[in-house]
Formats: structure tokens, C-alpha cells, sequence
């Protein structure tokens, strides 16, 4: 009798343990299952997406150039020859400041005090699982001037000339725009293109002036990488504004209010700059 009231006592145990085991089984499978349906943390991995869709528009960007950064240095194959300015004139290399000159208006809209104009020829879109974009950009406009003339030395005498810096009208000036997306109405952007400039170099004492067109240089890809601009990590946000100058995307922008300069840089060249908001 006692034999069987100890087996039956242990089967209870054994029972009892069952029951235990089944409903911690249970409650794990409850808690698993609950998490599943919880949000997902704000933490994302590199590739996916913020947000719902977005669109950067095609479009027009103003910028106005930063004195005191800005410059371009003629050496190499840029410097400038030999009896170039007059007869009897010495080769030129040194760093030209540079500052800039308003344009005024573009396309008969008017620029506030913009001296550069970027055109963003694409739209560039952003679904829910993408943060970059690609799309290509061209110089439109560049209107710069030197801070001071630069001297020349001609025979034993020496020249003062102003520089100004355009566009070539041999070549088109451009490159690609690269958006990162990692906040949800803008992030940071790479830019890399090339300026081909028009330099007009004007005479103080009487107005004659020389021009140097490096479109119509010929120049292999070492001599372009010179003069290749490229700009890393600056931030940009949307735009409040859906049309004119600037429409759905400011570079430069933290925020929608607030602007801050960046500059794009090569071997020769620095241009610093901050979006024009009107």
C-alpha cells in the first residue's frame, strides 16, 4: 500500500510539472508572437528607406558665392603664356580671389543677390525602401570677379588687370548631383562636376581687355580632374516652395528656414557658396 501511494504521489509530481512546463511554453509563444506586431524601431539599417515617397522636382538653384574662399590658381597648363596680355609680357601663375557678381535675373525672373545658377535637368525620387538619388546637373550661370587686379610684368614695367569669371561657349559645364536621403524631408548630398570657364582678363589703365576660353583648351582627363568640382556631405532639405527658383529643394539647408554655406573644391579651385532664398 505504501509502495502504491508513493507511485501515485510521483505521478501527480510528474503531472503537475507537465502543466507547468506547457503553460511557460504558452506564455513564451503569447510574448513572441506580441512582439512581432510592435513597431519597428526609428533605428534604420543603411538601405531602407524614410517615410513615405518623396519627389525632388527638376529645377532651378540660386546660389550666391562666400568671399574670402573662393579662388582659382593658374599654374600647370593653366598658367597663363607668354605675351599673352601685351608684347613682351611674362608668363602668369598665382590664386585669383574671387567674389561675386550678381546676375540680377534669370529667364526674367529676378535673382536677388545670386551669381550662380544651378539647373537640376531630372527629378529625383525617393520611395519608401531608397534613400539616394542620382540626377544630373548643369552650370548654367557663373558670374565671378577678382577681389583686386592681378599684376603682370610686361618688359620691365608692370600691367594691373581685373579678372572676371564666366562660362566657356565651347562647352557645356556639368556633372551629376547624388542626394542621400537620412531624415525625412532631406539629408546630405555628394556633387562632381567640371566648370569649363571663360576668363576675361580687363586692362585698368585703358579698358583693352584678353580673353582665356578653356572649352576650347585641349585638355586630357588628368587636365579635367583639375578643374572637376566636388562637393561631400553637405545637407540639403526640401524646399517649402513647389515652383520658381529653388522649387522642392534647397542645398545647403538643415532645415526648411535655416541655410548653411558649403563649398565645392578641385586641384584649382575653390567655390564657396550658400543658397539665395527669396
Amino acid at each position: 500500500m505504501k509502495r502504491s501511494h508513493a507511485n501515485n504521489s510521483t505521478g501527480r509530481i510528474l503531472a503537475k510539472g507537465r502543466r507547468y512546463s506547457v503553460g511557460i511554453l504558452l506564455i513564451t509563444l503569447i510574448a513572441f508572437g506580441l512582439s512581432s506586431m510592435l513597431p519597428v524601431s526609428s533605428h534604420r539599417k543603411p538601405g531602407q528607406g524614410y517615410g513615405k515617397e518623396m519627389e525632388v522636382p527638376a529645377g532651378v538653384d540660386l546660389l550666391k558665392t562666400v568671399p574670402g574662399v573662393t579662388r582659382f590658381t593658374f599654374r600647370d597648363e593653366f598658367t597663363i603664356p607668354a605675351d599673352f596680355f601685351d608684347k613682351g609680357s611674362r608668363p602668369f601663375a598665382g590664386t585669383v580671389s574671387l567674389k561675386g557678381a550678381p546676375i540680377g535675373s534669370y529667364r526674367d525672373q529676378k535673382t536677388g543677390d545670386a551669381d550662380t545658377v544651378i539647373e537640376r535637368t531630372q527629378s529625383a525620387s525617393f520611395s519608401s525602401g531608397t534613400r539616394s538619388a542620382s540626377v544630373p546637373i548643369e552650370v548654367a550661370v557663373l558670374s565671378l570677379e577678382s577681389t583686386k587686379p592681378i599684376s603682370v610684368r610686361v618688359g620691365r614695367k608692370w600691367q594691373q588687370w581685373n579678372v572676371k569669371f564666366g562660362l566657356s561657349p565651347s562647352r557645356k559645364s556639368g556633372g551629376t548631383l547624388s542626394l542621400m536621403r537620412n531624415r525625412g524631408n532631406g539629408g546630405t548630398f555628394n556633387s562632381e562636376f567640371v566648370v569649363y570657364g571663360l576668363i576675361t582678363f580687363t586692362r585698368k589703365t585703358d579698358g583693352a581687355q584678353k580673353s582665356l576660353d578653356i572649352g576650347s583648351m585641349n585638355l586630357d582627363e588628368k587636365s579635367i580632374a583639375k578643374i572637376t568640382l566636388r562637393t561631400t556631405g553637405a545637407p540639403w532639405s526640401q524646399s517649402p516652395s513647389r515652383s520658381g527658383a529653388n522649387a522642392g529643394f534647397r542645398a545647403g539647408a538643415t532645415s526648411a528656414v535655416r541655410v548653411v554655406s558649403f563649398s565645392e573644391s578641385s586641384q584649382l579651385a575653390n567655390h564657396g557658396v550658400r543658397a539665395v532664398i527669396q
